[in-house]
């Protein structure tokens, strides 16, 4: 209703829902990201028990030819599955106007974390209000492009 809290935890499981199936209909040149010209990327991952490849959409940050992302997952109190995914697998790929191409993942912590934080959140200030609310250190990745077929991008 009008003037309630919208809920995280069903942002957390809605939106992804509705971001696929607009991205699969548009073939990957359509997402929410795109829509609301916030800076994003496609994280395609194997799951660490499945190894079925995911598919994610997420906010980033263009840095030094890569990119940062944050696994902030609505400000909820857990990590999300594609963090766990990567710290299992840091060889993703990754989807940009329905291109892929395969990167490296690499989690960042300390001081270059904290410098990332500062540059992430100047693009989208909603994850310090997430950071908040989680009660948990956000965990930050940097994607680098590597050269050859990553194993998400063979399938």
């Amino acid at each position: 209703m009008i003037g309630e809290k919208a809920d995280p935890a069903r942002f957390a499981t809605l939106l992804p829902q509705v971001d696929a199936s607009l991205r699969r209909l548009s073939r990957g040149r359509v997402d929410f990201a795109r829509l609301g010209r916030v800076p994003g990327l496609v994280l395609l991952v194997h799951g660490r028990r499945s190894g079925r490849l995911r598919e994610v959409a997420l906010q980033a940050r263009a840095v030094d030819g890569g990119w940062v992302v944050c696994g902030s997952n609505w400000g909820l109190p857990d990590d999300p599955a594609w963090v766990l995914n990567l710290r299992v697998d840091p060889r993703p790929a990754v989807q940009i106007r329905g291109r892929r191409r395969p990167v490296t993942a690499r989690e960042l912590h300390g001081e270059e974390r904290e410098r990332m934080w500062a540059r992430l959140i100047a693009v989208w200030p909603a994850f310090d209000g997430y950071r908040e609310r989680s009660g948990r250190t956000i965990p930050l990745f940097l994607l680098t492009p590597t050269d050859g077929p990553g194993p998400a991008t063979a399938l």
